[in-house]
């Protein structure tokens, strides 16, 4: 492995090999394996076990913390998936950018440009996109079908796709920067007390100049961008303005479009792959880099930013579990899911979340601290808000222990809080999910 000379600024220099055959076998395995959180994140020799890799590491076993012990897990942050990165093969409405960044199309049929209004329908939410008529190429879908109860139905589109990509994705940015609050009150179930007030103290402390750490900030804003964002890939697209391109409501009530105009397929696949490629892969590599660094700082005055942080992400994964079974429901598909290799890779992901949090804070013992006592304020440095917000929920988390721990046995993975509950447990051990 070559790395740099610490002393010989540019200088390369080749790390010596292992001479004992018992060390390299232990490095391989390590490299296999991955090394496990705990020792990970205190920078120790992680040895897995030889015998059962899923088993704690040799390292995790001859330790003898005082303190509550965090599974021996080999999970890595910066590894865990936050949306996904596309449709599956059934679904797929053009092969035209496969895996590949969408670029601006060359096959135009006219050079007439037409700006149509779409909305999701969160609010009053809407976006002006320009499109223009294309030459369609085999493996273009210019239709939608769905099953009914007599057979198949389709609803044809005329072949328009959208122009000016670039300015488009910056659009999307602006559109999601811009309507975070309105996506948070159309979406978040405002019948459960702990989400509302999670997002409202997260929208507040990034707006506060109380928090004085402004990378602190732009962590909690980026990843509520993240979760705004993973909304836009989610629910239909559909045509409100004057300008429908010819098209007329959906007449049949047994269709998911029943009463609205859809945007074209190659529309929706073009604004879902620039939300995904110019958003939301960004957003997240760096959401999760910052949030790997700030728990390997242990910070007390950071603890309060990476928990909200974490429990956004993790309703981010309840939200697109949700999708997911809503999807599978409208397109009458045999299994309750519609993308289960999507879905295991999101419940690592939320192991991921829950191990790194349970690491950082030693359990759940911040949900357990009197709020009403400087101490634990001072040392968190909190602000008001925030302070009395940590007062509310330990209450609750309190009264809402028996619903957690149902929550968790369940097989409700879309439920919210199934995965956001196991924030607040006090020896966490991960649950048996996909």
């Amino acid at each position: 492995m070559k790395r740099k000379s610490p002393g010989n600024a540019g200088q390369v220099v080749r790390r010596r090999a292992y001479q004992d055959p018992v060390d390299r076998e232990e490095a391989a395995l390590t490299r296999r394996y991955k090394a496990c959180i705990r020792c990970r994140m205190q920078g120790i020799k992680c040895f897995p076990n030889p015998r059962d890799h899923t088993r704690p590491c040799i390292t995790c076993e001859l330790a003898n913390p005082k303190l509550w012990v965090l599974p021996c897990v080999r999970y890595k942050l910066t590894d865990a998936s936050l949306f996904r990165l596309g449709p599956t093969e059934d679904f797929l409405k053009s092969k035209r950018w496969a895996g590949r960044q969408i670029k601006e199309l060359s096959t135009w049929q006219s050079a007439d440009i037409k700006v149509v209004e779409l909305t999701q329908d969160h609010g009053n939410t809407r976006i002006r996109i320009p499109v223009r008529k294309f030459k369609p190429i085999p493996g273009d879908i210019l239709f939608y079908r769905w099953k009914i109860s007599s057979g198949e139905r389709t609803y044809v589109c005329p072949p328009y796709a959208v122009t000016h990509v670039e300015k488009v994705g910056a659009e999307l940015r602006r559109h999601i920067y811009d309507t975070t609050a309105v996506h948070v009150e159309s979406i978040v179930n405002s019948n459960n007390t702990i989400l509302v007030e999670t997002f409202r103290i997260a929208m507040k402390s990034v707006a506060s100049t109380r928090v004085q750490d402004v990378q602190i900030r732009n962590l909690i804003k980026d990843t509520l961008d993240l979760w705004v964002a993973s909304r836009l890939i989610e629910k239909p697209w559909r045509i409100c303005g004057d300008e429908t391109l010819g098209m007329k409501p959906d007449d049949d009530p047994e269709s998911g479009y029943f009463g609205r105009i859809p945007v074209t397929p190659i529309m929706d696949l073009q604004i879902d792959q620039l939300v995904i490629q110019m958003i939301v892969k960004p957003l997240g590599k760096s959401i999760l880099t910052c949030l790997e660094q700030q728990t390997k700082r242990s910070k007390h005055s950071n603890w309060f930013a990476t928990y909200l942080c974490f429990f956004i992400l993790l309703h981010n994964y309840e939200v697109a579990t949700s999708h997911d079974r809503e999807f599978a429901e409208l397109h009458r598909l045999k299994d309750r899911y519609s993308n289960y290799p999507l879905l295991e890779g999101f419940h690592s992901g939320a192991k991921t979340i829950l191990a790194y949090f349970h690491y950082r804070s030693k359990g759940g013992i911040p949900f357990m601290l009197d709020w009403a006592d400087g101490v634990a304020v001072k040392m968190a440095e909190t602000t008001e808000e925030q302070t009395e917000y940590l007062r509310k929920l330990v209450d609750m988390v309190q009264v809402s222990g028996n619903e957690f721990l149902r929550l968790k046995e369940s097989d409700v993975y879309e439920e919210d809080l199934y995965f956001g509950s196991q924030l607040f447990e006090k020896s966490w051990q991960p649950s048996r999910t996909l």
